[in-house]
């Protein structure tokens, strides 16, 4: 029963009709304000689809009346929604799957092209044109066949597995290396290139106030993780990591893999919360998980926006339905966005949370802590008394029914700060006939 009641995974899209076809949902709608994170199509999408080889997929962008090949990753998914990883190259010269995930750059599209004078490098029998949602910025995907050459670019992203490190030119992220759910430090990169901490020392803590039992705390220390599998891309990098979760000195497998994506200015968690039965039934109120992280000196001093309610112990207390009164304000239709940011010399730090408006309803959304220590007896946290000034994000979970509740994380990670973008990049596409575009088939 305890480890029913506090299990908690990671999953990288939602389980729906096709568990892969939700993160497309995810990636092309979920709204939240960042400007730093990639746009991402599955093959299936595609209606006509498209098919070939993989490595004859391509985006090209025409900028200044010059064509130029952009960066497209293609990563297998299989139908559970989990990246597919494998031990040589030649998947790559594989047909497209229709679980295929395309992730490209939104940045780098370019102008739109007059389909009577633009005439693309190659093209197969089926083109799409995307387009950046809030600017009016264009490129083209199609497949030129497997006999082409495969382009070569520079990763946006280098991986020290050795250091379990991540850095891109805006920042440097170290994963906690006893669980990846975790990080060490976040850093941003300067304009002389030295590195500016702003964030420390993550930590999760699982409190679990049992009806007719007593209560239990759950930290990071009893939370462990592997690192599996990685493939670097021309977008980003995708891993594949495992969790343990040890209760009453025993340590349980419980199966639970998470594909984590960081790219050149952001990374993606996702994640679930698994209850096989309603808490209500087992639970007080009170019982939750707690997310801190320590601010550096900088991030303390600087500019930041909290869109999410503060931690409000007289409603946790009134029990999880009324609780939900204050996350639904953060709502929009379906889909709740919450954040917490920091602006540090011009460059933003985000952690943003994003939710199903029914589970926001039941209680479970990010309150806001500004400091950890001040509601950890009220709250009965076991935390250490010197930790210091910890900010954190606490989700109720007494509320929760029984089943599966996804839900993603986001990190801005150096971006600009522009709060009319969205995190992950919504586009638009549609295709392009064969007969009004111009350019040779190389089928």
């Amino acid at each position: 029963m305890i480890q029913s009641i506090i299990t908690i995974r990671t999953y990288w899209g939602e389980q729906s009709i096709l568990q892969s076809k939700a993160l497309t949902i995810l990636l092309l709608i979920m709204p939240c304000a960042s400007q730093a994170c990639p746009a991402g199509i599955f093959v299936e999408e595609f209606s006509p689809g498209f098919s070939g080889s993989r490595s004859g997929m391509r985006l090209f962008v025409k900028k200044k009346s010059v064509w130029k090949t952009v960066p497209l990753q293609i990563d297998p998914v299989d139908e559970d929604g989990k990246l597919e990883f494998f031990q040589s190259e030649n998947w790559r010269r594989e047909a497209l799957a229709k679980t295929d995930l395309m992730l490209f750059d939104p940045k780098q599209l370019g102008d739109p092209i007059d389909l009577k004078k633009d005439k693309l490098p190659c093209k197969g029998p089926i083109t799409y044109q995307v387009r950046d949602k809030f600017k009016k910025k264009y490129g083209y995907i199609t497949n030129c066949g497997a006999n082409v050459h495969p382009p070569i670019f520079p990763h946006p992203i280098k991986f020290n597995t050795q250091n379990n490190e991540i850095r891109s030119k805006s920042y440097q992220y170290v994963f906690n290396s006893e669980n990846y759910m975790q990080f060490k430090s976040i850093a941003f990169h300067k304009n002389d290139s030295k590195l500016e901490e702003v964030a420390l020392d993550s930590k999760m803590l699982i409190h679990a106030d049992f009806k007719n039992f007593f209560t239990m705390n759950f930290d990071s220390d009893d939370i462990t993780s592997v690192l599996e599998d990685k493939r670097l891309g021309p977008v980003g990098n995708m891993a594949r990591v495992s969790f343990w979760l040890k209760v009453l000195f025993f340590e349980i497998d419980l199966k639970l893999n998470t594909n984590v994506g960081f790219f050149a200015e952001s990374g993606h968690i996702p994640m679930m919360v698994s209850l096989p039965v309603n808490a209500t039934d087992y639970l007080n109120s009170g019982s939750g998980i707690l997310y801190s992280w320590q601010e550096s000196k900088s991030t303390k001093a600087s500019a930041k926006t909290i869109t999410m309610p503060p931690l409000s112990t007289k409603f946790i207390e009134t029990g999880y339905s009324n609780l939900g009164a204050l996350g639904t304000p953060f709502c929009s239709k379906e889909y709740c966005t919450f954040e917490y940011s920091a602006v540090i010399n011009g460059q933003k730090l985000s952690l943003t949370f994003g939710l199903n408006k029914e589970l926001v309803k039941k209680g479970f959304f990010p309150q806001y802590v500004h400091n950890v220590n001040e509601f950890k007896s009220e709250m009965g946290w076991d935390v250490e008394a010197n930790e210091g000034d910890r900010p954190a994000v606490y989700f109720e979970t007494s509320g929760l029914p029984k089943g599966g509740h996804p839900w993603d994380f986001w990190l801005n990670l150096g971006g600009e700060n522009d709060q009319n973008k969205s995190c992950p990049h919504p586009i638009k596409f549609h295709r392009i006939p064969s007969s009004k575009l111009l350019g040779k088939t190389s089928y």
